[in-house]
């Protein structure tokens, strides 16, 4: 809130300038914001009295007493006998998706791990598979070339 919005919502708020020069510099922001600040507090507390025009001239309306034919003092209200004693909860905390959703990234992240797992355990069975491929070839070829059926340093054919 810059320096002109805070003089607007103090004004708004009834802060005069002597209130707010109270707190400081009126060419400083944080001037207004501690005198809108106090007066959000508690507008009692501030040592300059409000003026007449900030005052209320309302006063509020003198609370009617019951007519309840009952009741001996028309001040005080009678309780419904009938109506249920209302009991208070503890805070019990109130049910959400939060659990529910809690446990299914759990779940989630329990099936990665397995996946992982299973593929490393897959590459390792197929490294040796591969390598048992290879020498099984290598074998083989050993085999062909002293049959001399495959020559050693064979000439590429154009």
């Amino acid at each position: 809130m810059n320096r002109t919005q805070a003089k607007v919502r103090a004004e708004d708020l009834g802060i005069s300038k002597e209130v707010a020069r109270q707190f400081g510099n009126l060419s400083k922001t944080q001037t207004w914001l501690d005198a809108i600040a106090a007066h959000e507090v508690e507008p009692s507390q501030l040592s300059v009295p409000l003026l007449e025009s900030q005052e209320t001239s309302e006063t509020p309306a003198p609370v009617a007493p019951t007519s309840d034919p009952l009741c001996p003092d028309p001040w005080i209200t009678q309780l419904d006998p009938v109506a249920e004693p209302q009991t208070l909860k503890p805070n019990a905390p109130q049910t959400s998706l939060v659990y529910p959703l809690l446990l299914i990234l759990v779940l989630a992240w329990i099936a990665c791990q397995l996946l992982l797992g299973l593929g490393s355990l897959l590459t390792v069975v197929l490294k040796r598979v591969a390598q048992q491929a290879d020498h099984a070839a290598t074998a083989y070829l050993v085999q062909l070339r002293t049959k001399a059926v495959i020559p050693v340093h064979a000439e590429a054919i154009p």
